[in-house]
Order: C-alpha cells, then structure tokens, then sequence
C-alpha cells in the first residue's frame, strides 16, 4: 500500500474503492494507522485489534443539516493518544473511481491530546482540593486536642472533664482516618491510564499543558526514534512542577522545556520559567511536605514529584535567579514492553 498518493496537509480526501481498498489518504492516516509497515489490504483490515495500531469508532454525530460525523479513535500505537474524524462526501456523477467512496478527514490527534492531558490536569486539581479539605480537618481537631491539653496543663483539677473530652477527639481522629484509609481517592475519581509517548513527539504533548496566556513550548533536541516515556510519569513528576512554572510566569511569557536523550536508558529536561524566581530558603524546603509560598495551596506538589521520582529511581536539580527558575529533570525511558503485554 506504498504506492497511495498522500495528501500533505492535516484534512484530504480519503477514497476507498467498492472493496474497501485505499485509493488516496492523506499523509497523517498512512503515519497514524503504520500503512506502510504493515499488510492491511483494505480499510476493514485496520479495525482488527489484534492488528494494532488500529481503528474503533468512539462518537457518531449527526449534525443539523443532516450530515453524519464520525470520530474514530486509534488505538494500540506508541505515542499519545490519536484519533481523526471525517464526512461522507456526495458521489461525483462521471467520477473516474467508478463506485469509490470518497470523504473528507481530518486528523484531531491534537485536540484529543489536549483534552486528555486537561482531564489528568483536573483530575490532580481535584485530588489536592481533597487533600486540602482532609488537611484542615484535620487541623481543626488537632487544634481542639491542643486547646484541651492547654486546659489540662493549666487547671489540673479540671483533669477527669478534660480528659474524657481528649479521648473522645481522638477517638473521631481515629475514625475519620480509618475512613479515609477505606477509601481511595484515586479510585474514586477515577485513574489517569498510563501510555508510553515517543520522546520525538513531546513538543505536543506540551503544548497541551499551556495555560491562558502562558504557553508552553518544547524543543527536543535529540533523541532516538524508538525512545519511549512513561505518560504516567510524566504526569507524576513534570506535571507539578510545570504548573508551577505556569503560575511564576507572567502574562504570556512562555515555559520553555528542552528536551535531550542523553542515553539509551535516560532522558533530560530542563522546565525554564522567567517569573521572579525562588529564594535560597525556598529551594531548600520546595520538598517538604506542605510547605508553599503561595496562599490556597497544600504545598505537597513537589512533595509527591518528589517521592515519584525516588520510587523510578530519578533526579532533579533547582537553579534559580530572579529572572526565573530552571528545573533539571532526568528519568528513565521505558522500553514499551510493559505496555504492549497490557494492551
């Protein structure tokens, strides 16, 4: 199937003859669905999963003047997620395919891409909203255990009353822990499923984090064309600390993210802010668990990187002025074996 004209640009023509063979496409289905590499014979081939990458239909639409609109979702690829739409054109009388259906597609890889990266984005927003609440919680009882103690210290006559009211705090502390020991938030708002992203194809991926008038841009400069990262992972460790890159930068200055291979197991990034970057003594505990400089948040962002990062045996450096911040990142790359035996 080597020898079907491409259509360059990102929406064409797709025409597919009586028996379902692919008489034109543009260039990113032939790259999105692998067609040079593979034996599909005709359209219908590509809807085998057993033949990934192939194709599922994931939303049909019918709009109001009656046109019918397919999105088609691709599935089983190396790389983030992808997937195109495309229309049903009327036959042209005289046409020289004879029976050939011909529609218009269009590849919408980059809106599914940042839609999925805006749910794992929201998804975290909501697990630190929780963990927020959780936290005063549980401050506030442990302010009413201290105020009793206080109490304790200073009337010891009071002792028996204050006692009986110590216990009882703690003894709601110790339910509402056990409760939330019962109940995974993750589970409850759902996992973000992980996926291997070639290193090459970052740059988009990127882009889907920017964020009103931040954006964030990506430059890869070297890597191998097999080389694979964990989605996940990313999530995990660049995700907080790009957010907060976003929120140091002002009006539309870009985050600007470099990325290079450095070898076969390895990959460096290095996330650059031009905000007013971080003092010393903020460098020094950007780590500790809730500790923050800014009002509304629980300070366990990098916490959690942190421990992310230690758990796939990573590391990172903080070098900051006072025109901005540059994080350097290094993580492991995957070997996609992982996720082709769950596929």
């Amino acid at each position: 199937m080597t020898s079907k004209p491409r259509n360059p640009f990102p929406g064409g023509l797709l025409v597919l003859g009586p028996d379902g063979r692919i008489i034109e496409a543009p260039s990113f289905f032939f790259d999105l669905l692998e067609i040079d590499n593979r034996a599909a014979t005709s359209i219908y081939h590509l809807f085998d999963p057993d033949d990934p990458p192939y194709m599922s239909f994931s939303r049909v639409v019918r709009r109001g003047n009656g046109v019918i609109e397919y999105h088609v979702a691709v599935n089983g690829s190396l790389g983030g997620s992808k997937g195109f739409r495309y229309w049903s054109l009327p036959a042209v009388e005289g046409n020289k395919q004879g029976r050939a259906s011909t529609f218009y597609i269009t590849d919408e890889s980059a809106v599914i891409q940042s839609f999925e990266w805006e749910r794992r984005r929201v998804r975290r927003e909501i697990l630190r909203d929780v963990q927020t609440v959780v936290a005063d919680f549980l401050n506030q009882k442990l302010s009413g255990v201290r105020a009793l103690a206080e109490v304790l210290r200073d009337v010891p006559e009071a002792a028996e009353e204050t006692g009986v009211r110590i216990v009882g705090a703690l003894d709601e502390l110790r339910a509402a822990v056990a409760e939330m020991g019962r109940t995974s938030m993750v589970n409850l708002f759902g996992t973000a499923s992980d996926q291997p992203l070639r290193v090459l194809e970052l740059a988009d991926v990127f882009s889907a984090w920017s964020r009103g008038k931040t954006p964030v841009q990506c430059r890869v400069k070297e890597a191998d064309e097999e080389a694979l990262i964990s989605a996940g992972l990313l999530e995990g460790v660049l995700l907080p600390i790009v957010s907060n890159a976003i929120e140091a930068s002002h009006g539309n200055e870009p985050v600007n993210i470099f990325v290079e291979q450095i070898d076969e197991a390895i990959v460096e990034f290095r996330i650059r802010d031009k905000g007013t970057g971080m003092p010393r003594s903020a460098r020094e505990r950007c780590e500790d668990p809730f500790f923050t400089t800014k009002a509304g948040h629980l300070g366990l962002g990098l916490t959690n990187a942190s421990e992310f990062l230690q758990r796939v045996g990573g590391e990172w450096s903080f070098e900051s002025t006072s025109r901005g911040t540059t994080v350097k990142v290094r993580l492991p790359l995957s070997s996609g074996d992982e996720f082709l035996r769950t596929a």
